[in-house]
């Protein structure tokens, strides 16, 4: 008897594939922030980076000095694993059929749910690190600065230049070590504290909080980021100030999302993986990492 399965047709893969391509663009706040890190050999199982803990400092000298200082004299290797995170999605015999007589491509709403939960996963790695695999994120690094806002989340603080004040320390943390006195740092706020910043900033300034931070110009840019939200010790939201760059920090990728072949399972469904090799955050500088809880 011949096979009576209906399969994928070729403009239902370009579909998925432009689809898998599209769909997490909105999601994928780690990378619009974070410059990936692609020189990854396929098939490595780990890579490793170096950590600097410390800064080198110039001095005047003679012709004849022998005494030059070094520089990076505090780096300590760390060996990353890389590991997958996948998910698939289905489509019935009928699906397939009903949608190829119709002159459609089947529903791509399932390969883009598909594509945003890689995508959100790799977000929350990245930000938070996963525990169960041992990896630290952005905002939970051991070697990262933490401090406390004791006056109380930004909600409470009716003194909107008090909340500018907050962030201005927290920012000078990064821009009182030496060489780094002129970078503009990310911003990043959880959610509600991020809504705060759109308050009045005075009764005598009509501005917000945000205008008057962008008019100091000391942000490269201010980020509302959910991963913050309860991020701190206690649970506290957290706001977080650090440095892009990326000879601070990336985001290894070992292998872009991609799709497996299609593959026909319990007899009449069909399926399709996505999935990605993923190393976390890499970060080369934790001393230009500022996180500051309770905001």
């Amino acid at each position: 008897m011949a096979n009576s399965h209906v399969m994928l047709e070729a403009r239902d893969l370009k579909a998925i594939d432009k689809t898998i391509y599209q769909a997490p663009q909105q999601t994928l706040l780690a990378r619009s922030l974070i410059k990936p890190y692609t020189d990854i050999p396929q098939g490595a199982t780990s890579y490793r980076y170096y950590v600097s803990r410390s800064f080198g400092k110039a001095k005047l000298a003679d012709e004849r000095s022998n005494d030059i200082p070094m520089v990076d004299t505090d780096l300590t290797p760390v060996d990353q694993s890389l590991f997958r995170i996948e998910v698939g999605a289905t489509w019935t015999d009928e699906e397939l059929q009903q949608a190829h007589l119709a002159g459609f491509t089947p529903n791509l709403t399932k390969i883009a749910t598909a594509a945003r939960a890689i995508a959100e996963k790799e977000n929350q790695i990245v930000f938070l690190g996963d525990d169960t695999k041992g990896i630290k994120g952005l905002f939970n690094s051991p070697d990262a600065t933490v401090t406390t806002n004791d006056a109380g989340p930004f909600s409470k603080i009716t003194d909107s230049g008090a909340i500018v004040e907050v962030i201005r320390k927290a920012r000078k943390a990064l821009t009182l070590i030496n060489g780094f006195a002129n970078i503009k740092p990310v911003l990043g706020l959880a959610p509600n504290a991020y809504e705060e910043l759109n308050r009045r900033y005075s009764d005598y300034d009509s501005r917000s909080i945000m205008a008057v931070l962008q008019a100091n110009g000391w942000f490269s840019d201010i980020v509302s980021i959910p991963e913050l939200k309860g991020a701190g010790d206690g649970g506290k939201d957290s706001l977080v100030i650090f440095d892009n760059q990326p000879d601070t920090m990336q985001v290894a990728i070992g292998t872009e999302m991609t799709r497996s072949q299609e593959e026909i399972v319990n007899f009449w469904t069909h399926r399709i993986a996505l999935y990605e090799r993923l190393g976390g955050i890499i970060l080369r500088r934790p001393y230009l990492v500022n996180r500051v809880d309770n905001v």
